[in-house]
């Protein structure tokens, strides 16, 4: 199959025991999805950590409809600011244009879009705890 058949199609972040990233993309039809899987990498705030570098098997994810979808729970707090990169692969090799997102950015988002003060309070005292994190364990 041709290069750039498969496509980010949105974004969300999870607020439950852990605060992690979910990924949504769509896979052109031609594509065994059993050879599917999605690399994600960042270069964490900690310098003792550096580069990471994770890989979700097709196994990992869910479908719903056409949608394919799957959570990035180990992201650390100091972390929260990274930006993290996503490629669907395909037999290892990538097949889509590079995702890049954070759980900084959906903050951003969504503090300048709701009108909820309760949950406006709540991103800023996420990403307070995140960078106060940072500057304690780095």
């Amino acid at each position: 199959p041709a290069a750039s058949k498969a496509t980010f199609t949105g974004n969300n972040v999870l607020f439950n025991d852990i605060v992690g990233l979910r990924y949504y993309f769509t896979v052109d039809s031609s594509y065994n999805v059993s050879n599917l899987s999605v690399k994600i990498s960042y270069t964490s705030a900690n310098s003792k950590v550096g580069n990471v570098t994770e890989y979700y098997p097709v196994s990992s994810m869910k479908k719903s409809g056409s949608e394919y979808y799957f959570d990035v729970n180990s992201i650390p707090t100091t972390d929260m600011g990274c930006k993290v990169t996503a490629d669907i692969l395909y037999n290892g090799t990538s097949i889509s244009n590079q995702k890049f997102y954070s759980i900084e950015s959906y903050c951003k988002t969504k503090y300048s879009s709701s009108n909820d003060e309760n949950f406006k309070a709540m991103l800023v005292a996420l990403m307070k705890y995140s960078y106060t994190s940072r500057l304690y364990f780095k």
